[in-house]
């Protein structure tokens, strides 16, 4: 059966796919005070949340994974001779190492807010390989109350469509407003992260004029914008970093007057 007719068979059976729309990649509509768009690149190239990222993906990394089992007289203990120890606390999957798919899983939870992880079964069904999703993945929600996914991999020429159950998909969730999708922490700070990476922008181009401050040229009587131009570029070419000189000394004409319009660096 190809893919498209099992998904027709699902699709009949699901009531509703649980995607909130319109979404961008930090978990939520983008808000209408922000003056900028953001994504995920833009957000990474903030220091701050680059190190928070990095500290608690790192620390999650480098923690041991328990395989706990019920007894009935000692209740849940620890049982590393499971044959899933190896998968979660060795290697995961034959191209990746623990370390790596549990850094890079947390990564995801924490800037999408959906890590998604496929288990790979052998035919009795035992898990033989865990497999990090990095595509695109949509949720659908059964009439008996079941879930399967939908997932893309991008990796494929052309992109590969597979179905997964849910008892197949490791989904794990950060902050969720209706129980099934997570949304991204940054989603939460995206007014922060709106001002602080136009505060950045804003300091880039202080800092590329040579620290000088903007304002206006007023001079004496009626001027021709010819005259008006030149005497701009002149003004702008006196303290150009292009010319090597910021901070330098423009000589004024007769009557000229410069008025700052900028904040005060400080």
């Amino acid at each position: 059966m190809k893919i498209s007719d099992l998904f027709g068979v699902f699709s009949r059976k699901e009531k509703r796919a649980i995607q909130e729309a319109p979404v961008d990649s930090v978990g939520l509509p983008y808000s209408s005070t922000l003056t900028s768009p953001l994504s995920l690149q833009t957000s990474m190239q903030l220091s701050t949340v680059y190190r928070c990222v990095e500290v608690v993906s790192d620390a999650m990394a480098s923690q041991p994974w328990e395989i706990l089992e019920y007894d009935s007289l000692h209740g849940w203990i620890e049982n590393p001779f499971h044959d899933s120890f190896f998968l979660i606390n060795s290697e995961p999957a034959p191209s990746i190492s623990k370390y790596t798919f549990m850094k890079t899983l947390t990564a995801k939870v924490l800037l999408e807010g959906n890590g998604y992880v496929i288990i790979r079964r052998d035919e009795r069904g035992d898990p033989q390989r865990l497999d990090l999703v990095g595509g695109l993945v949509t949720m659908y929600k059964r009439s008996n109350g079941t879930v399967y996914y939908l997932v893309e991999h991008p990796s494929y020429e052309p992109v590969k469509t597979e179905i997964v159950e849910g008892f197949n998909m490791i989904h794990i969730l950060n902050f969720s407003y209706n129980g099934y999708l997570g949304v991204s922490t940054l989603t939460h700070a995206a007014n922060t992260m709106n001002l602080a990476t136009s505060a950045e922008d804003s300091a880039k181009g202080f800092f590329a004029s040579g620290a000088n401050m903007s304002g206006i040229l007023q001079a004496e009587g009626k001027m021709t914008p010819e005259k008006a131009t030149a005497l701009k570029a002149a003004w702008a070419a006196a303290f150009s970093t292009a010319s090597g000189t910021p901070g330098g000394i423009a000589v004024m004409e007769s009557g000229l007057k410069f008025d700052p319009v900028t904040v005060n660096p400080k």
